[in-house]
Formats: structure tokens, sequence, C-alpha cells
């Protein structure tokens, strides 16, 4: 008899199984976030009830109450979700990559950092229309030698292309992850929509340095995943 060889289909998911997911990653960093939801319900669900009984709108403002309070409760976890992002994957390795791929409209950015080091020091390399960032991940000391290594391989191949160095970290001088996105807005345009992927398909000719990397590590195949990270 033949196997049955049709594979199941992952299962949709709907708009509250997103909602669970960023509640769940908030309250991990908030953990007061439950009580706060309970306050807004109490508070507002309570006062539009007590209001209708009052007024004699006894329907029409409960649910007006239940709607407002939902609404409360939808934007407190839309402003806490970034920070309790940041505040969960700040200091780990590959924390740069993960918000970067969260800024993937108008640039070009790589699951693969340009750049490891056996002490696990990483260089993104991000292309957009400011031109080329490349963004260390590790201690000031270390990452500043690299992040100029890079950036004389990325000269050699593109010339006239701006080039921005960011360091991702707390020390003097260096950016903290919350910061990020910001510092890569704030550059000014030079390179139009068309210069971008010609810049990054020259670019791709660029070896990573094999220079400190552990033996049988493969600088090619180092990717972050975003999935962990985020969980």
């Amino acid at each position: 008899m033949a196997e049955n060889t049709e594979i199941e289909k992952p299962k949709k998911r709907r708009f509250y199984h997103n909602l669970k997911d960023a509640y769940t990653l908030v309250q991990r960093t908030y953990t007061w976030l439950g009580w706060a939801f309970l306050a807004v319900a109490v508070v507002v669900f309570g006062g539009s009830i007590a209001l209708g009984v009052a007024t004699g709108h006894w329907i029409s403002y409960p649910i007006s109450g239940l709607l407002l309070a939902a609404l409360i409760c939808l934007i407190f976890l839309t402003v806490l979700l970034n920070p309790a992002l940041y505040a969960q994957i700040d200091g780990r390795p590959g924390a740069v990559g993960a918000v970067l791929s969260r800024q993937s409209k108008g640039w070009i950015v790589s699951d693969t950092p340009a750049v490891v080091t056996r002490d696990q020091d990483l260089v993104w390399r991000v292309i957009g229309r400011p031109g080329v960032v490349l963004i260390s991940e590790g201690p000031a000391h270390r990452v500043t030698k690299l992040l100029e290594e890079e950036r004389r391989r990325v000269k050699r191949l593109a010339p006239t292309v701006p080039i921005h160095l960011i360091q991702y970290g707390h020390e003097d001088g260096q950016i903290p992850l919350p910061k990020l996105a910001k510092q890569l807005r704030s550059y000014k345009k030079a390179l139009t929509k068309q210069e971008v992927p010609a810049v990054d398909r020259r670019l791709a000719a660029i070896k990573p340095p094999t220079a400190g990397i552990p033996k049988g590590v493969d600088p090619n195949k180092v990717r972050v995943s975003k999935k962990s990270m985020y969980r």
C-alpha cells in the first residue's frame, strides 16, 4: 500500500495568535503587564458600568467602556513591544542582526555577518540609499580595528560610495540597541534606488576574513536565528 505522502499544511495564524505572542514576549520583561491590564479593565470598564447605571445608558456605556479598555491595552502592548524585545536580546551575539531584520524597508540586509571572530565579535554590512553601513558587535578595543579593515575592503570595490561606521554596545562612543534604527535613519541619502542593488552585487565579491576564526567554522554559514532571538 502506498504511503501517505501528503504534507500537513501549517495552521493559519490568526490575529489573536500574534497578540498572544506579543503579550508573552512583553510579559517576560514586564512581569506586571497582567496586573496593568487588569487595572485598566477595572477602572475603564467598571467606570463605564457605573456611568451607564447613573445615566440610564446601561447597555451602550458598558459596551463602549469594554472597547475602550481593549484599545488602551492594545496601545500599551504596542508601546512596550520594542523595548521588551531589545531588553531580551541586548548583549547577546547576533542582537544587531535581529534588529536589522526589522529594518528591511529601503535596506539590503543579510542574515550573514560580514566578519566573525573567535571571540564572537561581529561586523554587519547594510546597504541602502545612505551608502554602506558597517555595524559592529563587541568591545570597542577589538571591533575598532575590525571596522576599519572592513571599511578598507568595501572602499576598494566601491570607492565613491559613502561608508558609515557604527559600534553597537554600551561603552563610550557606542550606540545602544534601541537607538540603532534611529541612527540608520539619520544618514542622508546619497544613492539612487537603482544604485543600491548594484552596490550590493559589487560587494558580494568580498570574501570574509578567515583569520582568527576557529577551524571548521565557515563564516559564510554563520547565521543568526531571528526566531530564537525573539523567543
